[in-house]
């Protein structure tokens, strides 16, 4: 952990990134239905600002084309960035952007169960995932769990909880307990940090749940390591743009 807090501090003052793979970008739009730019023009301004990023800040260019094996150079490639969309009442855009890193990518797993199992083959399956994988995914880890739906579904929401800041638990009582549960058993793995023990090896657990089939459920794992970049940005009808920061203490998304 010393090793992982001394790389913050240099990336901070240096301006570097926390770790060299920026990952690909993963990004939820909340749009309001009276917002008054069309939703093809705000995602066509986002692809833009990632090929602008991509070259000014810099990202590493990490979409590659999965026939041909042709990275694009500029992060943008068919469907990267990735876009979860809701619609929401009013004039609000808020974007959230989360960088998934390849290490913990290569982690993930999902598959689809009987729903009267689908609360311990979730947990079987976060196991197996982290005893399997965990070391080579750069721990203390963050671990989103969706939970229902169809495979698709269960996916997506497992990649939504991790936007969620660090900390706070699900609205649901039943569900917050299970994330407890969940920390608890995968911890009991003793990975612990880099993968050499001596301390905890899951930083949180997020749950995220859909309705289901009768006859069958989604059950999805995604890892994400300590590295857990995400940000969030709202703007409004008049081109405001607000920042927002999470703020580890309060466990809050704040204005920067």
């Amino acid at each position: 952990m010393d090793a992982v807090l001394e790389n913050i501090r240099l990336a901070r003052g240096e301006g570097r990134a926390v770790c060299q793979d920026t990952g690909l970008l993963v990004i939820k739009l909340v749009i309001g239905d009276e917002f008054p730019l069309r939703l093809k023009e705000i995602i066509d301004a986002i692809i833009r600002g990632v090929s602008k990023g991509t070259e000014e800040i810099p990202l590493r260019p990490n979409a590659v084309d999965p026939i041909s094996g042709r990275n694009t150079g500029n992060n943008i490639g068919e469907r990267s960035p990735w876009f979860s969309i809701d619609v929401a009442e009013g004039e609000v855009l808020e974007v959230s952007i989360m960088a998934k890193g390849g290490g913990s990518e290569s982690a993930c797993r999902a598959l689809t169960t009987s729903p009267a199992e689908g609360l311990r083959i979730a947990a079987e399956l976060a196991v197996s995932v982290v005893a399997e994988h965990g070391f080579n995914s750069c721990p203390p880890l963050f671990v989103g769990v969706g939970l229902g739906g169809t495979l698709a579904t269960a996916t997506e929401i497992a990649y939504e909880s991790l936007l969620r800041p660090a900390g706070v638990r699900h609205r649901s009582r039943k569900i917050s307990e299970y994330e407890v549960y969940l920390i608890e058993l995968l911890n009991k793995l003793g990975i612990g940090p880099g993968g050499v023990g001596g301390g905890p090896t899951i930083a949180d657990v997020h749950v995220e749940t859909a309705a289901h089939h009768p006859a069958s459920m989604g059950v999805a794992v995604v890892v994400n390591c300590w590295a857990l970049r995400r940000g969030r940005i709202r703007i409004s009808p008049d081109g405001d743009v607000e920042f927002f920061k999470y703020k580890p203490g309060d466990g809050v998304w704040v204005k920067w």
